[in-house]
């Protein structure tokens, strides 16, 4: 080996030899973040080196190894320059050697040689985070040694929280590293884990920067200006203390969330978890009050879906909140501008600070506070001079006052029980009609069969996260066993989870059946509420070449008790004369 010249680095600590090293005692270094090289831009440097040389030497340092006979060295910085001088068939190649600890190496690998090292973001956030782990550094300190900004590192570093079949994706270029950085800011490896194989797993098209960073402000943050409790309270879950001063605050995590409001809270179980213990708080504080307070399960009969109070409830009760219809100013039709529909005062802002009759949280989380009509009736009339319509006393809510009404409002049910039963066979003749007739048809004049059930469940996926309501869908999901019986499905990406987790193993015909299934119940939640089921009857069941009448005649025979033949008294015998 030829020593050709000795001289201290540039920084005057590390002294340094240039020399001619043979290419076989060199070997790549663990610690260089770069892992791909393209072998097309190899062979170009290759070639380049056959014939003009190798311009500029690497730079090694000394590896003692006992069961070596020659010392070997290892390459900090220019790998991708010894792989080609060995494809260009050099025997020896010019190296700068010098004696280095683990953490320079990784300062020259990672900071002096960065701007010029084409590092993919994976292999540049898991060199950041060996310096980290390993040499001290912090995330502020790595910003200001590699002249870039806060952010840019710390958006980087989320790289390294992403779940596998991201990385993958990361590293095959699918991927945009932005948007990894989004999803690696969620702050759970189980939230990061669902986003993925909600959003990306089975979608045809990846959602953009745009529209994961809108998903995630939508179902991942919560406002925490609106939330229901105190943001100082460090009693609700003492684990998580107050979230003013919480990290997971953006205002108080500047390096993951540099840009936008500071008062985000990022972690909704969380979020959930103190509004749900709040909730239940007030409404231990209501019923010490002596109000009435409804279960779960009775809110979702009082309140219908958007949090409104049920009719029938709306002639016993007053919702507080709602507004009065009887105090709404009047229109002046001499006025033009006067036309448009002006709202009135809420009954709470009439009624003022009452203790409330009846407390209950709706499905979207919103506290209703009910006075009775009667007491409500009272207090406006001798408040403010207004009347407002009240149940005769002793009047009776329910259908049984009347028999009449009693019988008729059982038949109603039976008959609307029946068309469920008949719609639901007639879903499941949908699917078997399917399975024998559509698929063997695609599979012997459309091509491969197994593109159809990929097809049919991204179609199915799409139609049934995006269904204006979730009623038919979850009861689809129940019954097949999708869902438990006494799960709430209250978010839109636990919605998504379910519905994924259903169709990823799903074939054809259950795709079909299951989509079925669930224009069936909304067909019967139409019907039950007075529409003519024409809709439905007219698209698969004319499609399947089915009859719903027959279906319903037949649940309803099932349903029905049986009538015990009324027998007939035995005549008696008559004395012969």
């Amino acid at each position: 080996m030829i020593t050709t010249n000795q001289s201290e680095s540039s920084n005057g600590h590390h002294p340094q030899m240039l020399r001619m090293i043979p290419v076989s005692q060199i070997a790549p270094s663990p610690t260089n973040p770069r892992k791909y090289f393209d072998p097309a831009k190899l062979q170009e440097l290759a070639d380049s080196i056959q014939e003009h040389g190798l311009a500029q030497p690497i730079l090694v340092r000394p590896v003692k190894q006992s069961y070596l006979l020659e010392d070997s060295f290892e390459i900090v910085a220019g790998e991708r320059r010894w792989r080609a001088a060995k494809i260009a068939g050099l025997k020896e190649i010019e190296a700068k050697v010098r004696d280095l600890d683990d953490k320079a190496v990784l300062e020259i690998q990672f900071i002096e040689n960065l701007q010029r090292t084409d590092l993919s973001p994976i292999e540049e956030a898991e060199g950041y985070k060996r310096l980290l782990d390993e040499h001290g550094y912090t995330a502020d300190s790595l910003a200001g040694k590699l002249a870039k900004s806060k952010s840019y590192v710390y958006g980087r570093l989320k790289l390294c929280n992403l779940p596998e079949p991201a990385l993958t994706a990361l590293a095959k270029g699918d991927l945009p590293a932005t948007v990894g950085e989004l999803i690696g800011r969620l702050p759970s490896p189980n939230l990061r884990e669902q986003f993925w194989n909600s959003k990306f797993r089975d979608a045809l098209t990846p959602p953009s920067f745009r529209d994961v960073k809108s998903i995630i402000e939508r179902d991942y943050m919560r406002e925490l200006k609106g939330a229901p409790f105190s943001q100082t309270d460090k009693k609700l879950v003492p684990a998580a203390g107050d979230c003013k001063n919480c990290t997971k605050r953006t205002g108080n995590n500047r390096g993951d969330f540099p840009d936008g409001r500071a008062d985000i809270c990022t972690d909704v179980m969380c979020f959930k978890l103190k509004t749900k213990l709040f909730q239940e708080r007030r409404l231990k504080e209501f019923a010490g009050e002596g109000a009435t307070v409804l279960s779960e399960k009775e809110s979702k009969q009082w309140f219908s879906w958007g949090g409104s109070l049920h009719w029938q409830k709306m002639k016993e009760f007053v919702d507080l909140a709602d507004e009065c219809d009887e105090a709404r100013p009047e229109i002046d039709f001499d006025n033009e501008e006067d036309f448009e529909d002006k709202p009135g005062p809420s009954y709470g802002e009439l009624i003022g600070e009452v203790k409330p009759d009846v407390v209950a949280y709706d499905d979207r989380g919103t506290l209703h506070r009910l006075v009775s009509k009667p007491r409500a009736a009272e207090i406006l009339r001798s408040k403010h001079g207004i009347e407002i319509e009240t149940p005769l006393p002793g009047a009776d809510f329910s259908y049984s006052a009347s028999p009449d009404r009693q019988k008729e409002r059982e038949e109603y049910e039976l008959r609307k029980k029946a068309r469920g039963l008949a719609l639901e066979q007639i879903a499941a003749k949908v699917a078997a009609w399917y399975d024998a007739e559509f698929i063997s048809r695609f599979k012997t004049g459309y091509g491969s069969k197994s593109v159809l059930p990929d097809l049919l469940r991204a179609i199915a996926g799409c139609l049934l996260r995006n269904f204006d309501d979730w009623a038919p869908v979850s009861a689809t999901l129940k019954r097949r066993d999708a869902l438990n019986t006494a799960d709430e499905v209250d978010d839109s990406d636990e919605f998504d989870q379910v519905v994924a987790k259903l169709l990823q193993n799903a074939d054809a015909a259950d795709l079909i059946g299951i989509l079925a299934e669930v224009c069936v119940r909304e067909e019967l939640q139409y019907w039950s509420r007075g529409s003519d089921g024409k809709q439905f009857e007219n698209t698969i069941c004319d499609f399947a070449g089915l009859k719903i009448d027959e279906f319903e005649k037949q649940a309803l025979k099932e349903l029905k008790p049986e009538k015990k033949a009324k027998t007939k008294p035995k005549a008696k015998a008559v004395a012969k004369a």
